[in-house]
């Protein structure tokens, strides 16, 4: 997320769109699992809220910034296959031979932009993240397989774990730490591999899989370049705050593993990660790649720190009423999970247009 890329608004802007009324439906959908906004039902967006959101949201959005970056046309066609799939569970309502298709379809095309990352540059971040588009494909095939929703959970968490992990060790670069202190980060990863393969022969994989997942956010607390930006006002301690904060949530979801797990205690650790870290990742980096993918400059605000607050403190409460199995907790959570990614593009829609109105 870290590139600059060349720009091709008649592919991206439909590509957004799609994307957008994707994490439209699949919010709506969260929502109504809780009861909230029931009498506009959504069978499909409810059913498949999960899939919705990761496979269709985030993978429409995720391949698309990786084909802009590298701008080869014939990368649009996976972010195009992945809003197809994801559309496809909002259309028909479950999962149908034609989602599933399109499932495996959207990650094998993801596979091959991989290698052509991986032919691209070969360095050790690289392989990261190129490894966590393998754990995307497996996730994708698994799904299609109709294997159960918590081992597809892993390979689906395994690839934000590594892709946001290899970025964030690309600009370690910058202050050395990936030089002097790239060992423990290899060693966590390996370790979350392992207990990643692991887990799909025994239960007990996830314990090194939680291990690895620590590690890893350990590795990201203390030497992430985040700590730079945090004394940079504006902008750069925004983002510092928005990934600091992910990478606690990060290590809750780890802490969360390793305990037993029921029902409540795996929808904690599902939204720690889904919730806590990736969206504090959106958050941070959205005022810098939408912009880029668009060509539309986008100047920082302050009142983006209130859906963020918004954002942690409802997942706080969400994750609270999971592990203590209070149900009315974890649907104010929900609600407000909702409604801070629903502020947050208020703001930054609101910040848009105020610029706009300057330069008018």
């Amino acid at each position: 997320m870290n590139t600059v890329p060349r720009r091709s608004p008649w592919r991206v802007a439909p590509l957004l769109v799609a994307a957008a009324g994707l994490l439209v439906l699949g919010i709506l959908g969260g929502l109504q699992r809780f009861g909230w906004l029931s009498q506009y039902p959504l069978s499909g967006a409810v059913a498949r809220h999960g899939p919705i959101l990761v496979m269709g949201f985030f993978g429409t959005l995720i391949s698309l910034e990786r084909a802009v970056a590298m701008g080869r046309p014939w990368m649009f066609l996976v972010p195009l296959l992945h809003a197809a799939a994801g559309w496809s569970l909002v259309v028909s309502g479950g999962v149908t031979p034609w989602s599933r298709g399109l499932t495996v379809l959207a990650g094998v095309s993801f596979l091959a932009l991989a290698v052509a990352m991986w032919r691209h540059d070969r360095q050790f971040h690289t392989r990261v993240m190129a490894t966590g588009i393998v754990t995307w494909t497996v996730a994708s095939v698994l799904w299609a397989l109709q294997v159960s929703m918590e081992t597809v959970v892993l390979w689906w968490q395994a690839f934000f774990v590594l892709t946001i992990a290899g970025e964030r060790l690309e600009l370690g670069r910058l202050t050395g730490a990936a030089q002097r202190f790239g060992r423990w980060f290899a060693l966590a990863v390996g370790v979350y591999l392992l207990g990643l393969l692991a887990s799909s022969l025994h239960p007990g994989g996830r314990i090194l899989v939680a291990l690895g997942m620590a590690g890893t956010a350990l590795w990201l607390l203390r030497f992430d370049v985040a700590w730079v930006g945090l004394r940079r006002p504006g902008l750069p301690r925004f983002i510092a705050l928005s990934l600091l904060t992910g990478y606690v949530w990060l290590l809750v979801a780890a802490g969360i593993d390793l305990l037993p797990l029921g029902r409540g205690g795996y929808d904690a650790q599902l939204h720690s990660i889904f919730m806590g870290f990736v969206f504090s990742m959106v958050f941070g980096h959205a005022p810098i790649i939408f912009p880029a993918l668009l060509g539309l400059p986008l100047s920082f605000h302050p009142l983006l720190y209130l859906p963020l607050v918004l954002l942690h403190a409802s997942v706080a409460l969400r994750v609270a009423g999971g592990w203590l199995n209070v149900f009315p907790w974890r649907a104010l959570g929900g609600l407000g999970n909702g409604l801070a990614l629903l502020l947050y593009a208020l703001v930054m829609m609101g910040v848009r247009a105020g610029e706009r109105f300057r330069r008018t």
